[in-house]
């Protein structure tokens, strides 16, 4: 049981922080042109 909440928890901040990165990858890319 343990194993799986922390696994959710784990995609749960995935899910999150994925967009956030990527949006400021975006951010980079296109102050950098």
């Amino acid at each position: 049981m343990n194993n799986t909440k922390r696994h959710e928890h784990i995609s749960k901040f995935r899910n999150v922080y994925v967009p956030l990165v990527i949006q400021s990858a975006i951010q980079i890319v296109l102050a950098l042109k």
